[in-house]
């Protein structure tokens, strides 16, 4: 079983984004992307501080980084992954959709939205900053080898609390 963090539209909230990295940490991660709209240096160097592997894409608000690329794995949109026997398509913009992915990973709309058929899954985790949503929200997704567990965790921005987490099964074809 694999376990990925997904993180997207920080939008300089480091804040609220390493108070989710703990949380993720405690679920034992694998991997962790972010789908962009970091807007700051020092949250790439919060991801890169973590010591566990990560890929990261440009946002369209991150265009001012885009020379830093080659210092932290951060690149253009969109990259496919591949993890074991599954494929992971990471893009900001969900222009970017790929029928060859298993997996496609968007961000910028800052609302969680899952959609699976036949095995595959398109899904935008939410946001980081809690701008539209008035919540801190991120996903792991767990990989096994019948099954995707789409854990989706989320707060209230201000609270203090625990993250609340909703799962649902997703299987694989």
């Amino acid at each position: 079983m694999s376990k990925i963090a997904i993180f997207s539209d920080s939008h300089h909230r480091d804040d609220l984004l390493q108070n989710a990295i703990k949380s993720a940490l405690e679920q034992e991660i694998d991997y962790i992307i972010h789908l962009g709209d970091i807007k700051g240096i020092s949250t790439l160097d919060l991801i890169e501080g973590c010591g566990i592997p990560y890929q990261m894409v440009f946002g369209n608000n991150d265009y001012p980084f885009m020379p830093l690329a080659g210092s932290y794995s951060i690149d253009l949109e969109p990259i496919l992954l591949d993890f074991f026997d599954i494929t992971i398509n990471i893009m900001h913009l969900p222009m970017h959709i790929d029928s060859r992915a298993d997996i496609n990973l968007y961000g910028h709309l800052h609302l969680y939205k899952l959609e699976s058929t036949e095995g595959k899954i398109v899904l935008n985790p939410g946001e980081i900053c809690g701008r539209e949503s008035g919540r801190v929200e991120y996903v792991i997704l767990e990989i096994e080898s019948e099954k995707i567990l789409v854990k989706r965790y989320f707060k209230a921005i201000n609270s203090e609390e625990d993250f609340e987490k909703e799962i649902e099964e997703v299987k694989r074809s």
